[in-house]
């Protein structure tokens, strides 16, 4: 390597460190060897012999997480990532280094995470072989919450055909959960009794599921024990974090349109049955006049009477994902629970730049969280919560 360098126009110490030297941080040893220098035009600095140690970056400390493998301690992870989001279940990953202590592919270790001493997360793990760089041998670790299965699966072949008539939300929900080892839990009504539901060979359950719980205006998630959980979207949902542009923690918002599923008028054709022939319904998009988009359906898994709640979820859910803002915050805890960011709770966002000119409140859909010993920050989906409610959004935030 070269022992000086001449400045060209536009040089200054720092970006000559960048440049030649690696990194910006060594621009105070490249001053001190040049005391005297004034980074002008045509200058000639003396480079160090050798690559300067670097001063170590500022680390996160990680004292509040705890990462358990089969119930004891993970000492050494360097990075994980927490997921959870309304109709999904949670996941975790976690990247570790290894030296001949790697766990074998294809087992499912028990992955447990703690917050502040308060169990956030415990599934299955899916270890993936470790990763051989230059510089590092690492395996990742990733884990899934009970309810994943239902994701999966479909009900036994032998359980089909496979009809529910006159029964709640809760039992069906139940009759379908239990051969996994699932339990459900209803933090809100049921709702009322479906007339006559029935699931298709080929539907996933958690799919079936989360379609009869829209008509019923419910939303799942899960919970720490494994359990699937229905409830309300954002219950109780006074309190509310704030967002707002140029202040913290908001580091930046990024909108994401669904256009190519955003249409005029949505219909749903009802199945026809003994003593009912069936018939269509139809809800129109009150925020798109003037533009013929129309969407027309099947409604295969309920009859009668739900035909017409099934179109109206379904038409609020398009209207309410059309547009979803992914606020990134430099923070993995929400500063009004003091809890870790999660799905189903409330959050007020204003930017003039993403055309949300006035405090507009989201339903925050989905949480991604990543923390490493250098930072930590959340990813939060948020979405109009109208259409959550099995109703139409009554206002959009680029109308407000």
């Amino acid at each position: 390597m070269s022992t000086t360098y001449r400045f060209r126009p536009g040089d200054t110490f720092a970006s000559v460190a960048k440049k030649v030297l690696g990194s910006e941080q060594a621009e105070e040893v490249l001053r001190a060897s040049n005391p005297g220098a004034t980074e002008r035009d045509g200058e000639i600095v003396t480079l160090p012999t050798e690559r300067p140690a670097l001063p170590p970056r500022p680390r996160a400390p990680l004292g509040e997480f705890e990462l358990l493998l089969n119930g004891r301690t993970v000492p050494d992870w360097v990075e994980l990532r927490y997921s959870s989001a309304i109709d999904s279940f949670s996941t975790l990953s976690y990247l570790r280094p290894v030296n001949g202590d790697a766990l074998p592919p294809l087992t499912y270790p028990t992955v447990g995470l703690r917050f502040s001493g308060t169990p956030a997360f415990n599934g299955t793990g899916i270890p993936t072989p470790p990763t051989l760089a230059p510089e590092s041998r690492t395996q990742t670790v990733s884990a899934y919450n009970a309810p994943g299965v239902l994701q999966d699966c479909t009900p036994a072949g032998s359980a089909f055909p496979l009809e529910f008539e006159g029964v709640p939300l809760n039992i069906i929900a139940d009759q379908l959960a239990r051969p996994f080892g699932v339990k459900t839990v209803f933090a809100a009504s049921a709702g009322e009794f479906f007339e006559r539901v029935s699931i298709e060979p080929d539907t996933r359950i958690f799919q079936f599921l989360t379609e009869l719980a829209q008509t019923r205006g419910l939303i799942i998630t899960d919970d720490v024990q494994g359990a699937l959980v229905f409830n309300r979207p954002a219950p109780g949902g006074g309190k509310v974090a704030v967002l707002r542009e140029g202040e913290a923690p908001l580091e930046s918002v990024t909108p994401e349109i669904d256009a190519r599923n955003y249409y005029s008028h949505v219909t749903g054709f009802g199945a026809a049955t003994v003593g009912d022939e069936g018939g269509d319904f139809t809800v129109v998009n009150p925020f798109l006049r003037g533009t013929v988009r129309p969407y027309t359906y099947r409604v295969t898994n309920v009859q009668g009477k739900d035909v017409p709640l099934a179109v109206v979820a379904k038409t609020g859910r398009m209207i309410s994902n059309a547009i979803r803002y992914r606020a990134r915050v430099a923070t993995e805890v929400n500063p009004v629970t003091g809890r870790l960011w999660a799905p189903n709770t409330l959050v007020s966002l204003q930017s003039e730049t993403v055309q949300v000119p006035r405090p507009y409140t989201f339903l925050v859909r989905a949480v991604d969280i990543v923390v490493n010993d250098r930072s930590r920050s959340a990813v939060l989906e948020l979405v109009i919560p109208d259409g959550y409610l099995n109703s139409l959004p009554s206002r959009v935030p680029w109308g407000s």
